[in-house]
């Protein structure tokens, strides 16, 4: 289970499925591959689907490491991240990682309880 990714380039979008258990541990370790990954570019937008998760043991030392690491990486650029969270944990727990990321100025992360908006407000905003 876990994080899985799927980089649709000619989309200019990362495509992320959480799955089981996430550790904070995990969510840092998998982004560090992802953004490792040459195919990744510092530009492209995110959805990520949460409606496989089952668990989630994620801290406000996670949230301030993912931005630090999207900082350290690609300072000054800006992505827009969807996040498809039905539950109300995986809701609450994007809303405050938004919170995060909109302070350290790395992402505009916005939770959606329906896939379909999720989707149509990543269009509203360059990907395809």
């Amino acid at each position: 289970m876990g994080i899985t990714y799927e980089i649709l380039t000619g989309r200019n979008l990362l495509w992320t499925t959480w799955a089981g258990d996430i550790k904070g541990g995990e969510i840092l370790s998998r982004y560090t591959q992802i953004y490792q990954d040459p195919l990744y570019e510092a530009e492209m937008n995110q959805f990520a689907d949460l409606s496989g998760v089952a668990k989630m043991d994620v801290g406000k030392e996670t949230m301030q490491d993912m931005v630090s690491l999207r900082n350290q990486l690609f300072p000054g650029v800006l992505t827009k991240t969807a996040v498809y969270a039905p539950g109300d944990l995986q809701f609450g727990l994007v809303r405050a990682f938004g919170a995060y990321a909109e302070f350290g100025r790395t992402e505009d992360v916005r939770p959606f309880r329906d896939s379909d908006a999720a989707r149509a407000w990543l269009q509203e905003h360059g990907a395809d």
